[in-house]
């Protein structure tokens, strides 16, 4: 299957638009194989930030960075 990893401003989950998760710096870290691979926050409104996808095997894992940023509150689907 394919897996996907986001981070939700889950405080900031009612403001619009919001900046906080965009300045706030942070960082994704994943190791996938023998393979690390580290995400940046962009600099963009949104409390929502779709960091990447993970596909393949346990022998093969494929990560693609997303580096998507949107809007979400409680009742949306993560897309």
């Amino acid at each position: 299957g394919v897996y996907r990893f986001s981070v939700h401003d889950f405080t900031n989950r009612a403001s619009s638009p919001t900046s906080e998760l965009g300045r706030s710096g942070a960082t994704v870290q994943v190791i996938a194989g023998a393979r690390t691979h580290t995400f940046h926050v962009p600099v963009q409104p949104g409390n929502l930030w779709t960091v990447f996808e993970l596909s393949g095997d346990i022998a093969n894992p494929v990560v693609t960075e997303r580096g998507e940023m949107g809007m979400a509150d409680d009742y949306d689907a993560i897309p």
